[in-house]
């Protein structure tokens, strides 16, 4: 019987974790500079999933929002599962150890590379409540990760309704690959504008 379980819970591991996916993502950083009084500065990180030849999946959708830490080991799991993922919702049962032995390190990662980032555009918006500065950068990731639709709670409490990447782990980072001038609108075409300009 122990046998039967074990050979069960293995199946069940190989199943889940064939769901994550390895390969290029570009990764956007957006950063945004203000006149209002609070907010001046965020920043925000979105993706794009890459073929082998440096062009946007076709198949995927736009950009999408991307999470490197700050997440359950069940959204994860959830994930795996083309189940729906709680990004804000906690149980008690939830554990953090994803979290503990990739998540932290490698959004550090990220934050480290953050100013060796290839410049992509600059936006400037001007509207009659404020005016604002976007500059776009990126650069290449190669990683495990995983694609999963927020809940609908998480939906209304992060403002966005779509799909997300968890970054997993076997994280690495790619700052010499740069975006040809033949490919450049393949890649802006691809930008999710409204994740940041609303």
């Amino acid at each position: 019987m122990k046998l039967f379980l074990l050979l069960f819970f293995l199946l069940i591991g190989i199943s889940v974790s064939a769901q994550y996916k390895n390969g290029n993502l570009l990764l956007l950083k957006i950063e945004k500079t203000s006149d209002l009084k609070i907010d001046k500065q965020k920043i925000q990180y979105l993706v794009l999933e890459i073929d082998s030849i440096f062009n946007p999946v076709k198949d995927s959708s736009l950009s999408m929002p991307v999470y490197f830490k700050d997440f359950t080991d069940s959204a994860i799991f959830s994930c795996a599962k083309k189940d729906s993922i709680n990004l804000k919702t906690l149980v008690k049962e939830d554990t953090f150890d994803h979290d503990n032995n990739f998540g932290i390190k490698n959004f550090k990662m990220i934050e480290t590379n953050s100013k060796k980032m290839n410049y992509l555009m600059k936006l400037d918006v001007t509207s009659s409540l404020y005016n604002q500065e976007i500059h776009i950068s990126y650069t290449l990731l190669n990683c495990n990760y995983c694609i999963g639709t927020i809940t609908k709670y998480d939906s209304k409490y992060i403002d966005y309704t779509g799909d997300v990447i968890l970054i997993i782990d076997n994280l690495v980072i790619n700052n010499k690959k740069k975006i040809s001038y033949e490919n450049l609108y393949s890649f802006v075409k691809a930008i999710d504008f409204n994740t940041f300009l609303f």
